[in-house]
């Protein structure tokens, strides 16, 4: 499936539940921050969802049947949605057969951000908002009887074993579906904070932004913001990585691995988000890297960013 689909909003607070009803069970959650709290019961369709006050953060949940769904949250003292029932074409993307058997987690119990390891959080930086915030506290409970302790007991799930690591999870389905892997870093990329300085340049109110580059496993993820001010729709044609020196006309098209969310039209007022991946490259002395966003029907609106190696160097 096409990575077509932008995140679900979800306003949510500390005293409204809000409840999300998947299509077939979940088999693995990308955890947000933690002042927002996501109970499922593994191997059913019902999930929660409540917060503590603080920063915007991303949750993204895999199904059974492979389905990808990315959620947007966002805390609101005003919540007027409490039930989300969710559609398989609400989906990011859809994962293949065996990368599903990889990221399935089939453990008893009823899982929360504070028990169960998650594959996502290993790349280099935090979601948005993620280390400035408090923990949930679980209610105490004066019960303490054979009964109550059975099933707690039973709703625990079990620790991952030595051959099930974040890491070896991670890897293998970066090697077993690298375009389902890609779906779910590039989901997360434009949410994470940034050290690296914003480049952008604007020709006719069509703005290209370089938000941030992010380096993953031998591959570069550049994060990208097209930003449309004028008063008509921008028909994109292509956008085009490629390397020139500063002496001659050659130029070195850099091949896209993947491209996330680049969007066909893009509406008057409004900003597409999206994340180009192609492989880590040297660049050599004297030579520059342009980034080209081109228009359909015409070059008047069509914007490009030059990159110098030092600019890139510092990204990285």
């Amino acid at each position: 499936m096409k990575a077509s689909n932008l995140p679900i909003p979800v306003s949510v607070n500390e005293s409204i539940t809000i409840t999300l009803f998947f299509p077939s069970e979940i088999k693995k959650v990308v955890e947000p921050a933690p002042h927002y709290k996501f109970e499922y019961e593994p191997n059913g369709k019902i999930a929660t969802l409540v917060a503590k006050k603080g920063a915007t953060s991303n949750l993204t949940v895999i199904t059974k049947n492979g389905y990808i769904y990315s959620f947007l949250l966002q805390y609101d003292n005003e919540v007027n949605s409490f039930t989300y029932v969710l559609t398989e074409d609400q989906a990011i993307g859809k994962l293949n057969e065996s990368s599903v058997a990889e990221v399935s987690n089939t453990n008893g119990g009823l899982a929360s951000h504070d028990e169960e390891t998650v594959v996502e959080q290993t790349v280099e930086e935090q979601t948005v908002g993620q280390a400035e915030s408090d923990t949930f506290e679980e209610p105490s409970s004066n019960e303490n009887n054979d009964n109550d302790n059975k099933v707690e007991a039973d709703l625990r799930p079990n620790d991952l074993t030595s051959e099930e690591t974040p890491e070896t999870i991670e890897s293998s389905l970066y090697d077993s579906d690298r375009e389902g892997y890609y779906r779910i870093f590039c989901e997360n990329s434009y949410l994470q904070k940034s050290k690296f300085k914003k480049i952008s340049n604007t020709v006719n109110l069509i703005g290209l932004q370089l938000n941030n580059i992010i380096k993953d496993h031998d591959d570069l993820h550049f994060v990208l913001e097209v930003k449309n001010d004028s008063w008509s729709d921008y028909k994109v044609k292509s956008l085009r990585f490629f390397i020139k020196s500063l002496e001659g006309n050659r130029e070195i098209q850099i091949k896209d691995l993947f491209i996330y969310n680049l969007q066909e039209s893009i509406p008057a007022h409004s900003n597409n988000h999206l994340v180009f991946v192609c492989k880590n490259f040297v660049m050599g002395k004297g030579q520059n890297i342009y980034v080209l966003l081109e228009e359909d029907g015409g070059r008047e609106r069509s914007v490009m960013l030059g990159l110098s190696s030092q600019q890139i160097k510092r990204g990285r």
